[in-house]
């Protein structure tokens, strides 16, 4: 494991990593102005996973943000809990639960239990840092299969065994995790309408609900107002900690 510090090639090593998310996830509105603070406040808890050849399989980042412990408390979602994180790092609040931020791992590398490892490794920089509790906006990614299934209905699926049918929520879950709810408004991405069709390389040729790739539910395009728009919810798990 290197955290961010200790790996200074990282750029050049892990990033064919990124191509694991939608290009139009890099263009959320709401915390990016407050995304630079919270990287350079916990360096420590953004990491990578190399294994025995020393290849990089897995990126993770975290960051602390002050929580009472009651759902009426937390974050909207994650926009808002980067928010909160750079919001509590610049009033010098002491905070006391970690916030999980992103774990990516290796396409080549997925179904090796490399996931949940580093959820784990997650869950112990925490534990050696302190954190009272720790929560993480789960994006359940195969959602993306079923666009027009609202979260609230898609979080009830389940699989024979009795976990969750989302493969991330199931790694959570199987590291211990209970759900604390739905994050409606976890992530927001504008654009015009021609930014969505070279994020998306879609065409749109009139105003309406679209279905995108990566997409965990249809984006809005709005000729009349130039405007696409984006609400993704995801979902607030808790991990038990020590």
């Amino acid at each position: 494991m290197y955290t961010l510090p200790e790996f200074p090639d990282y750029e050049a090593r892990a990033g064919h990593l990124a191509s694991q998310w939608a290009d139009f996830v890099y263009h959320e509105v709401d915390s990016k102005d407050y995304y630079p603070t919270m990287v350079q406040a916990y360096k420590d808890l953004h990491f990578f996973l190399c294994d025995e050849n020393d290849e990089v399989v897995a990126h993770a980042q975290a960051m602390g943000i002050r929580w009472d412990g009651t759902k009426d408390n937390l974050p909207l979602g994650w926009s808002d809990a980067i928010m909160r994180c750079a919001k509590n790092s610049l009033e010098g609040d002491t905070v006391n639960t970690l916030c999980g931020v992103s774990v990516t791992v290796a396409p080549n590398r997925t179904g090796e239990g490399i996931g949940r490892k580093t959820i784990e490794t997650m869950k112990q920089l925490g534990i050696e840092a302190g954190y009272e509790r720790m929560i993480v906006p789960v994006r359940p990614s195969e959602k993306s299969r079923y666009p027009l299934i609202k979260m609230q209905d898609y979080v009830t699926w389940q699989n024979d065994d009795g976990y969750f049918f989302d493969k991330w929520l199931r790694i959570h879950q199987r590291a211990g995790a209970k759900m604390l709810g739905i994050a409606a408004h976890s992530m927001r991405v504008l654009g015009t309408v021609n930014e969505w069709e070279t994020w998306t390389g879609r065409h749109f040729p009139a105003t309406g609900m679209y279905i995108v790739d990566g997409a965990l539910n249809p984006i809005i395009i709005d000729h009349e107002n130039d405007l696409g728009t984006y609400i993704e919810a995801n979902v607030w798990m808790e991990h038990p900690m020590p």
